[in-house]
């Protein structure tokens, strides 16, 4: 069973569950209540004793308890997400039947106990009621049901008042157990029976089992050193209670030991009970500590290792681009040699060919600085060196570099450069990177029209927006968050035409961080892009 499944559709089962075994338990435990309540109603109708009442002498569950406890039984099925189907999960009239259920259990308690505080004619107790206790038992859970379905309560109050009636009903247990009438029955009015009690319990559990990741459960249910430790604790505890009081009844029955000394029985038995529960708890502790300890040394075994792979993939990168650069700046060098006929003229193919062995050298020459920032600017390493520049300079640059874009036939480019225009107190030759990537992306996917680089202050002086608007294929909006992803590409006819890897934009991402600049992109498909970076003059 898919837990998100019934968390997607019903709003109180939304987050922390720890597993669902709770559910299972809890659908147990009110199906064998149902069961319980079942074979009593049998036996008064067929009138069979032994299914009223568990022994002869002990008290017999009424016929109205029975029908409460069907009431809550259901109830608490018609909650658990193993038996609903996922489709009534929070539906108006799945809430309505299980509060429905559950105020007749609660009006039938609540009757009850007015008709025992109320005066009536005869001294004894109308033999169809139900115990006091039990009574009050129903008025309890009777309130708990409904109140865990409301998410504007706290859970804590519903496990409350189901952990009052696991209580009233334990002692009661306890009392038929070793023969302690007073903690049954109440003089002058009735007994809660044996199975009545048994039932409280179950349905007490079902109800906390129904709520594992909230209020008094969450701290039960944690994997947790706390929660480990009270899973072991509770057992452990009820099992010493038990064992010391069987050893202790079973003494006094065959006249071992009485008064001072049974006492003192007592008082050992407990001592060494708890001995040995904290003696548990004490290694479930270690054992955590140890496994907590285990963790720890993976994880900085981890982090050892990633950061030396880190180190070697560093290494690798800057021993690799030293490499290429030295032969691709020489077949650079080389190229504008031929290109500027100085061994004597080329033809007009050979001008041509020697044009884009320059062009593939430089853009591969541009691949591996794009790297390199990258990895420096991951390891923290890159500092800008702050300086003044203009924007005129800025864009001269730009011109230079413009002979290195990709050139397409029907592309203008067009770089509008304004007048008087303050300082920048930056990095221009990050800076230049920046403008660089937004007019190389712009031709590779602009076919026809024009790119256009302008300039502006903004922030009344305080800071200049640069602009580059191009009339290309434009971005969908759901891919202009991740255009600035590495190795993020649009999926485009143009794309596969102008081979790229994906590295410009979020190079210039970063580098604008490094540099406190802020870029922003507005597009439509078929109708161009336009990306600024907005750089304050006072770095």
């Amino acid at each position: 069973m898919n837990l998100q499944a019934w968390s997607s559709v019903d709003e109180s089962y939304q987050i922390g569950v720890p597993s669902d075994r709770y559910y299972r338990t809890s659908k147990w435990f009110a199906a064998t209540v149902a069961f319980i309540a079942v074979l009593v109603l049998v036996g008064w109708t067929f009138h069979i004793n032994r299914l009223i009442s568990v022994f002869p002498d002990f008290a017999s569950m009424k016929i109205t308890t029975a029908i409460g406890l069907l009431l809550l039984a259901g109830a608490l099925l018609l909650l658990n997400p193993h038996i609903t189907s996922p489709a009534q999960i929070g539906t108006p009239f799945r809430n309505g039947m299980v509060f429905v259920l559950a105020a007749m259990a609660g009006l039938l308690g609540l009757g009850t106990l007015l008709g025992y505080v109320v005066p009536h004619e005869g001294e004894t107790v109308p033999p169809t009621w139900a115990a006091p206790a039990t009574a009050l038992c129903f008025v309890l859970l009777g309130g708990a049901v409904p109140a865990s379905m409301k998410q504007n309560v706290r859970h804590d109050v519903s496990q409350s008042l189901a952990a009052v009636v696991l209580f009233i009903c334990s002692l009661v247990v306890l009392g038929y157990l070793f023969h302690k009438q007073s903690l049954y029955a109440i003089p002058s009015y009735k007994s809660m029976a044996v199975h009545t009690a048994v039932s409280f319990v179950l349905l007490s559990l079902a109800l906390l089992c129904l709520r594992p990741d909230r209020g008094l459960m969450k701290t039960a249910t944690a994997a947790t050193a706390g929660g480990s430790m009270l899973q072991r604790m509770v057992p452990l505890m009820v099992g010493m209670v038990l064992i010391i009081g069987w050893v202790h009844q079973m003494g006094e029955t065959a006249g071992l030991y009485n008064g001072r000394f049974s006492l003192l029985m007592a008082v050992g038995l407990t001592v060494i009970g708890f001995s040995v529960i904290l003696w548990t708890v004490a290694g479930t502790l270690n054992q955590i500590d140890a496994a907590k300890d285990l963790s720890e040394r993976r994880l900085q075994y981890a982090i050892k290792q990633l950061r030396a792979s880190d180190e070697q993939k560093t290494r690798l990168l800057y021993t690799v681009s030293h490499e290429y650069r030295t032969p691709l700046n020489g077949i650079i060098g080389i190229s504008r040699f031929l290109l500027d006929r100085v061994d004597g003229p080329l033809t007009p193919e050979q001008d041509k060919q020697i044009g884009m062995v320059q062009t593939g050298a430089q853009q591969l020459l541009t691949l591996i600085d794009t790297m390199l920032d990258l990895n420096t600017i991951k390891t923290g390493k890159l500092q800008p060196a702050s300086r003044r520049c203009t924007v005129s300079s800025l864009f001269q640059s730009l011109h230079a570099a413009a002979e290195l874009f990709p050139s397409r036939p029907g592309v203008s480019l067009v770089i509008q450069e304004p007048d008087s225009l303050p300082e920048l107190m930056t990095d221009d030759t990050l800076l230049s990177r920046i403008l660089y990537n937004f007019v190389h992306n712009a031709m590779k996917y602009t076919e026809r029209g024009q790119i256009t680089v302008s300039a502006e202050s903004v922030s009344n002086g305080q800071a200049i927006r640069f602009v580059v608007r191009d009339s290309g294929i434009g971005i969908a909006p759901e891919d202009q968050a991740r255009i600035f992803e590495e190795f993020f590409q649009i999926r485009h006819p143009l794309q596969r035409r102008m081979r790229g890897q994906g590295l410009g934009l979020a190079l210039c991402k970063r580098l604008a961080d490094v540099l406190g600049a802020v870029i922003t992109v507005e597009s439509q498909l078929g109708n161009g892009s336009t990306f600024s970076v907005t750089v304050p003059c006072e770095q």
